[in-house]
């Protein structure tokens, strides 16, 4: 998945149409969201936190495929509050270094 390319997807899967209503929910800048989902820029933690608990899966957010057992991708809903906390930190860093979104 191109870098980006899932949060506006899971935005779309949403039913929200525009940035600047998603920004809204997000408490950020319409500009926040057009440079992610450009690639151009990523979520804060907090930022990505809310995204996960909105129902965005991993994939979604950070571009890297994870699934559970199940083979189905992962929403914060299927983790504990700790492997939430490592996959951020870990889908932010992986973003930092440009490796995160392919």
């Amino acid at each position: 998945m191109k870098k980006g390319r899932g949060i506006k997807e899971f935005r779309e899967r949403l039913g929200i149409k525009t940035q600047a209503e998603f920004a809204k929910k997000l408490g950020v800048t319409q500009t926040n969201v057009s440079l992610w989902e450009r690639g151009k820029g990523s979520p804060s933690f907090n930022q990505a936190k809310k995204l996960l608990e909105m129902g965005a899966t991993v994939e979604e957010l950070f571009g890297i495929p994870y699934a559970g057992q199940s083979g189905q991708p992962l929403n914060l809903a299927s983790l504990s509050d700790a492997e939430v906390k490592e996959l951020v930190r870990r889908g932010l860093a992986g973003l930092a270094a440009g490796n995160g979104g392919g």
